[in-house]
């Protein structure tokens, strides 16, 4: 019945027929019970990074980054990874965007904080000696797309020159997010 469930979903939402896909569908329906709300691959990525993060576990304490904080935070990694053309940065460079981070935003965190989240759900992994890349792809493209609606920069440098030729998941995420804005359409 689930597979059916899942097959389903898959062939009408039109996402791509692969293990991740199946293995995120299945953990979404393991958490949730069910599996309403996904129309696109931004919609199950998104429900998989809730689910990692633990979003709607209740933690009252204001001494730690909460979810969207971290959101908005991964956003401006994946940015800052773009305009250095990286897809990996050492700790200590993780390490110095968050001050960065945490000094433009206002916030007093400890620096651990805004990363332990992303080591631990597994979003961050060490891929060579002290230094950081995104698990999957999608996390990387999720988040960059989620903060190019926050910040307008960041939607003019991804849709600047070519950039949208190879950041064409973020695109297609952020206007899958935004479906009643005229602002990608407009590209």
């Amino acid at each position: 019945e689930i597979y059916n469930r899942i097959l389903k979903l898959v062939n009408n939402s039109q996402l791509p027929h692969n293990h991740f896909v199946y293995s995120i569908l299945l953990s979404i329906y393991e958490n949730n019970n069910q599996l309403s709300g996904v129309l696109n691959e931004a919609d199950i990525v998104e429900n998989y990074i809730e689910i990692l993060l633990h979003k709607h576990r209740l933690n009252i304490s204001t001494s730690k980054p909460q979810y969207k904080t971290l959101i908005h935070f991964m956003g401006y990694i994946s940015f800052h990874m773009t305009k250095i053309k990286r897809m990996h940065l050492h700790k200590n460079e993780f390490s110095r965007q968050a001050l960065n981070y945490d000094e433009l935003t206002f916030n007093d965190f400890e620096i651990n904080d805004y990363l332990e989240p992303m080591i631990d759900s597994g979003i961050l992994i060490e891929c060579h000696s002290g230094y950081l890349e995104f698990s999957h792809l999608c996390f990387f493209y999720y988040f960059l797309s989620k903060y190019m609606g926050d910040n307008q920069q960041v939607f003019d440098c991804v849709l600047e020159g070519d950039n949208y030729l190879h950041l064409d998941k973020c695109v297609e995420y952020y206007a899958s997010k935004n479906a009643s804005s005229f602002s990608v359409l407009e590209f």
